[in-house]
């Protein structure tokens, strides 16, 4: 395990003390992710990455759809409420940062994707970049928004 994202900081509050107790280190052994953004979570040693999320809003919507209610009492309303990631000291690069990956395999032929295998056999692969992703996004189910 190289990472815990928690229910919310309270609880990833909780779990830093628990590991600093177990002389384990945050974030040089492992990273620790709460979700709220509380004031507490500021004041903590390491100070706490979390989640935070557009509590004000999400109620001004829950009011929006409870006064919009039709008469067979179904809210139609679909309400999407961004969240941000606020990166602090409690998390790290992990245990494999800075190692070179390795490309999938193609289909049967031994070749990464897109790329024909070198004729002595090296790697192609290049280390990671830091902070940088290329995967897309999954796909959505069929039907599903």
């Amino acid at each position: 395990v190289s990472a815990v994202l928690a229910y919310n900081d309270l609880m990833a509050i909780g779990l830093i003390e628990g590991l600093h107790a177990r002389g384990v280190s945050v974030p040089g052994q492992i990273s620790v992710v709460g979700i709220d953004d509380i004031a507490l979570s500021r004041a903590t040693r390491p100070k706490l990455t979390t989640v935070a999320n557009p509590t004000a809003a999400a109620g001004r919507a829950a009011v929006d759809m409870l006064l919009q209610l039709n008469d067979d009492r179904r809210a139609t309303a679909r309400v999407s409420l961004r969240t941000e990631l606020v990166v602090r000291e409690s998390t790290g690069p992990g245990p494999y940062a800075g190692r070179p990956t390795a490309a999938p395999p193609g289909p049967r032929d031994g070749t990464t994707a897109g790329h024909a295998a070198p004729a002595d056999g090296a790697s192609t692969a290049a280390p990671a970049a830091s902070g940088t992703s290329t995967a897309s996004p999954p796909a959505r189910p069929a039907g599903k928004e």
